[in-house]
């Protein structure tokens, strides 16, 4: 058999040729993670602190941080977000909504008609629809100190400051999230055995850019510890807890449509 050297030199130039281009390739893409990697690396990364609540809440309207009685939107009760990136985060906008709205509307009925027979305390979720279908909460207290509070339930879109690598901002809770827990401490723990306690559970988000202006979305439920203590029904100790149910994304359109901004 009469080889063609020609021929199988031509193949193995090919073939080498082949490799050569292989091999560039894999330069580039290990080029191109690795630089994708260390900016990954050095992204802001925007995560809740865990906070510690001891209040008086023998008012159910009354604020954790201040004792003052609450606005009908936000609380002046703050938690902290920290940057544990490398980078800074800027143009950062978040809302809360409540996660388990419709459990704990069946919940509140439900104890309204035990405390009928009681007391003359309630609350309630309520659609008002005479002020752009807002969905509140309403609170009642009847008797020596008359009392009566709704605050707006709706998702409503604040705004904070840049915040640098390790570094601090402040998300603002909103007013009825503090209000149902107070009220579920203060009136509803006294009918567990016939009604398990329902505690209000908020969805959180966060929208932000980074130093690239690149759009990114992060999200948490904040959520009450379920270690908690009162003493005489109106000294409270506890914590607000937080877990991500969607990790930080990249977010390529703005459809975030803002319902209102809060300066």
């Amino acid at each position: 058999m009469k080889w063609d050297w020609e021929a199988l030199s031509g193949i193995s130039a090919a073939i080498a040729a082949l490799l050569s281009f292989v091999a560039v390739l894999i330069s580039l893409f290990t080029t191109w993670y690795q630089i994708k990697s260390n900016k990954r690396a050095m992204m802001p990364i925007l995560i809740p602190e865990l906070k510690m609540v001891k209040s008086d809440i023998s008012e159910v309207i009354r604020d954790w941080d201040t004792n003052e009685e609450m606005e009908d939107k936000f609380s002046n009760t703050k938690i902290m977000l920290n940057n544990i990136g490398k980078e800074s985060a800027v143009d950062i906008r978040y809302n809360f909504r409540l996660e388990n709205e419709n459990k704990l509307g069946d919940y509140l009925e439900g104890v309204n008609e035990i405390e009928k027979k009681s007391s003359n305390n309630y609350m309630r979720i309520e659609d008002n629809g005479f002020s752009e279908n807002v969905t509140s909460i309403l609170y009642k207290k009847l008797g020596g100190n008359e009392v009566s509070k709704e605050y707006k339930m709706d998702s409503y879109t604040r705004k904070v400051s840049s915040i640098s690598s390790q570094s601090v901002g402040e998300l603002y809770l909103p007013s009825y999230f503090i209000a149902l827990v107070n009220y579920n401490f203060r009136v509803n723990h006294k009918h567990a055995r016939l009604l398990p306690v329902e505690m209000p559970i908020l969805h959180l988000e966060i929208r932000f850019k980074d130093i690239y202006l690149k759009s990114w979305s992060v999200k948490y439920l904040i959520f009450m510890s379920t270690v908690a203590k009162t003493i005489n029904d109106a000294e409270l100790t506890t914590s607000i807890e937080y877990w991500q149910c969607q990790k930080m994304k990249r977010v390529r359109k703005q459809y975030w449509r803002l319902l209102q901004f809060w300066k």
